[in-house]
């Protein structure tokens, strides 16, 4: 048997410590694998992530020179092909792509074009639960094969340490599994003995990872002189120095690997819902970069500004630094945190100073010539074609909005409904506003109304709007609903045109959690030992447009203030939950009962979709859930296909116990608190609990009558954040080449969704990604600039196609992968 020995060091940027600590054990276990290569003629090194080569170059050059002469000598292997590891199961599928784009553009910029290992080998020894769909956004970005370690086998038993990976469209991906641990330290033979003894009898060779990791350190001599020596004196094995490279071209065409379809989770379950502030700031920036790129590639496209792709790059390797497997999950020291939260302020704040401006120019191309005391123009972030409900303040000089009108492009008074403001001062005016806008596209409204008199202006001389509480009855109306009261809470919510009832108590239930950090060995959570109580439900909103019902909730030092919103024509139910949290060992739960005898739940995840079972084990979701009657159903039943839950952003964990989905909040342990093998380790006086402070959840339920497809779900889901749906732009008076609505690029049909629109790397044309999420083989069209573009798209599958200007003002398409090399 040959077990080729492959020489590493995991290194963590940041976990126990912070990134400078990090950065400072990347140069040592650099230079110390840098002396080893030069010593021992046969060593050969693998080293991954583009972030610590970029490191290197800037922190000590003259050590990266010499890392560049031994990659050119073959024994240096730069490997995996990403920006750094990140964490699995919380990044969108296309920060998954992002992360390849940016980590071999690195490579091939620090060591030349051809990187092959690079960028065949997919490297992610320590990341965790990655989605069932991961092997089609590796192939994606022109992986063949991956390397890996999580979870375990008692988490989840593979068929072999070597199998092929299949995703939902068909694509695999040669995988190995490390079979113990990457890292070693005095147990090198005892590993290579251990690793012999997992080789399947179809197999004739394995892989040893050696070589201390975690905080670094790679091989040392001691180490190679033990294996040396063990060498000599076995027999049983061939031992050679190797890369996994060299592992996979051996054993690719073996007949006998097994197949293995769905994701690589359960792992450390307690980080799908860890540090939730966290979390929700990184989908927001991961959102808002994606929308200053779609914005910005238009405003490109167009011919009125141009698209900075170095900045572009600057701010998504600041957005994968903090996608992380120790960030993410908010699995490191709370400094560490804290400082990867401030990087992902940044990236928010630079991608809307981007998107703002980028907006601005093509608001300066319409035309808002019309009469008007205010005037904005309203652009849909989504591809939703129906009528979309946000909020905006239009500045009146502090005068009274009864005063006024809101008008749309042809004179026809768009539908409002005026709304506390976020000064609270008299005088403001803020509208939430109904209006059907173009898909990608813009809506041109205006403020009409008397000019103010300048003698009376000022807080003082107008009336101040205000919210004010009143009890609910016992049964009321609000908008599309019917919601039936019982004592001091809701019992059911009826949908009044269908007749359909919905069980309806967002309950935040509290469960103990004594785990660690991680929640090592655990898969779900089970004890509960109370609720939140709230007080009678109190009416703050009451239509036309928005009803909303208001209760505050008590537990223990914890305070919940609740709202629960209702729309004249949306059958989205919102739930608004702000949370001050300060429970420690705690974990809250939003409750969610299901509306059939039996339910299926269907959870998004990355670019796909997968089935979950109903147990208490935590699962990680993106954006939605879909449940659906999995026996013949009632009567009462069939009136509704489906129970979508929607969430706005930050939100990845839940359970699904006795016909209701619970979905985890927050979870309050001790930062970087780590217990394995059942050691305990007791924090002192000074270790702080996760999670403490102000969090505002939003969620919503929506029953479905109709078919509906993942598409359409993630854009929903888009609409529950107040400054996500729609942005504004408030401009002056000045004709424009463009009407006043309209769009400029949208795709069909509606089970496809756009997952990016950018500037290719090579400046050369703009890249339009797709994603067919229900599994149909599917001929769409892509409107794009007053062009209309057609592609095929197979159940499932990802495109990425480029669009270039032709001589004729047409535009050509072809397909690209993720990493636009091609």
């Amino acid at each position: 048997m040959l077990i080729r020995l492959i020489a590493q060091s995991h290194l963590d940027p940041i976990f126990m410590w912070n990134w400078d600590e990090g950065l400072a054990s990347s140069i040592t276990t650099c230079q110390s694998a840098v002396n080893l290569l030069k010593k021992y003629k046969d060593l050969i090194f693998s080293r991954s992530d583009a972030q610590l080569y970029k490191w290197i170059k800037l922190a000590k050059p003259e050590l990266f020179e010499q890392i560049r002469e031994l990659v050119a000598q073959g024994r240096w292997i730069p490997i995996g092909g990403w920006y750094l590891q990140s964490d699995g199961g919380v990044p969108s599928g296309e920060s998954f792509i992002r992360q390849a784009l940016i980590g071999q553009q690195i490579f091939r910029q620090l060591f030349g074009t051809e990187m092959n290992i690079a960028n065949s080998i997919a490297w992610m020894p320590d990341n965790s639960s990655p989605p069932a769909t991961f092997p089609k956004i590796l192939k994606h970005c022109g992986f063949k094969y991956y390397v890996f370690s999580r979870p375990t086998d008692r988490q989840l038993k593979l068929p072999a340490p070597l199998f092929r990976w299949q995703a939902d469209d068909g694509s695999t991906i040669l995988s190995y599994k490390i079979p113990i641990g990457y890292s070693t330290y005095a147990d090198e033979v005892e590993r290579i003995e251990q690793i012999a003894k997992l080789c399947p009898d179809w197999l004739d060779q394995m892989m040893c990872f050696f070589g201390l990791g975690n905080h670094g350190g790679g091989p040392t001599e001691e180490q190679i002189e033990r294996i040396l020596e063990y060498a000599k004196q076995n027999d049983a094995y061939e031992l050679v120095f190797s890369s996994p490279l060299r592992f996979f071209e051996d054993t690719e065409n073996n007949t006998s690997i097994p197949l293995y379809r769905g994701g690589l989770e359960p792992f450390v379950i307690g980080t799908y819902s860890l540090n939730y502030q966290y979390k929700n700031l990184h989908d927001r920036a991961q959102r808002q970069l994606l929308l200053a790129e779609r914005f910005s590639a238009i405003a490109d496209a167009l011919g009125i500004a141009e698209y900075d792709i170095s900045e572009f790059d600057r701010i998504w390797e600041d957005l994968l630094f903090c996608e992380f497997h120790d960030l993410l999950p908010s699995t490191s020291v709370r400094p560490g945190i804290e400082y990867a939260q401030r990087l992902l302020s940044g990236v928010s704040a630079n991608a809307e100073r981007i998107k703002v401006f980028a907006l601005r120019r093509i608001a300066n191309e319409i035309d808002t010539s019309a009469d008007a005391y205010v005037r904005f123009t309203a652009f849909n972030n989504t591809n939703i074609d129906k009528p979309l409900y946000f909020e905006y303040e239009p500045w009146l000089i502090w005068q009274d909005w009864e005063n006024y009108q809101l008008l749309d492009e042809n004179d026809n008074p768009v539908s409002h409904q005026q709304t506390q403001s976020e000064p609270a001062a008299p005088g403001h005016t803020r509208l939430i506003i109904k209006t059907q806008i173009p898909p990608n596209g813009y809506k041109f409204l205006r403020v009409v109304g008397p000019k103010p008199d300048l003698s009376k202006i000022g807080p003082g001389y107008t009336k101040a709007f205000t919210l004010t509480p009143t009890p609910v009855s016992r049964k009321l109306e609000a908008g599309r609903y019917e919601v039936t009261f019982d004592s001091d809470n809701i019992t059911s919510v009826l949908h009044r045109e269908t007749k359909t009832a919905l069980p309806f108590d967002p309950d935040i239930q509290i469960l103990e959690d004594k785990t660690d950090t991680f929640s090592f060995y655990e898969f779900g959570y089970d004890k509960i030992i109370g609720n939140f109580e709230f007080d009678k439900p109190m009416f703050i909103e009451s239509g036309p447009m928005r009803w909303s019902i208001q209760r505050i909730g008590k537990w223990k030092n914890s305070t919940l203030r609740q709202e629960i919103r209702f729309f004249d024509e949306s059958d989205i139910i919102e739930i608004h939950s702000w949370l001050d949290w300060h429970q420690g060992w705690e974990l809250a739960k939003l409750t969610i009962p299901l509306p059939f005898e039996s339910s299926e739940l269907t959870a998004g995840i990355a670019f796909g979709k997968i089935k979950r079972e109903e147990n208490n084990r935590e699962f990680l979701f993106h954006n939605w859930l879909l449940a659906e009657p999995r026996n013949e159903s009632t009567d009462e039943e069939k009136k509704l296909n489906a129970l979508a839950i929607l969430f706005c952003s930050g939100m990845h964990s839940a359970d699904f116990v006795n016909n209701t989905v619970r979905v985890s909040l927050v979870r309050s342990p001790i930062y970087c608190h780590e217990e394995l093998n059942g050691q305990k380790y007791p924090p002192g006086p000074r270790h702080e609990h996760v999670g403490f402070g102000r969090h505002h959840f939003v969620i919503g339920v929506m029953p479905v009558y109709q078919t509906i497809h993942p598409s359409e779900l993630t854009e929903l889901s888009y609409t529950l954040d107040e400054s996500e749906p729609v942005s504004i732009i408030t401009d002056t008076a000045h004709k424009g080449r463009f009407s006043p609505t309209g769009n400029f690029f949208d795709v069909s049909p509606n089970n496809v969704i756009i997952t990016a629109v950018k500037k290719a790397q090579d400046e050369r044309g703009f890249i339009v990604r797709l994603l067919e999420t229900a599994g149909i083989a599917t001929s769409g069209k892509i409107h794009w600039l007053d062009h209309q573009i057609d592609f095929k798209l197979a159940p499932f599958a990802i495109l990425s196609l480029k669009l270039t200007r032709q001589d004729d003002d047409s535009w050509h398409s072809e397909i690209t992968t993720g990493t636009e090399t091609d």
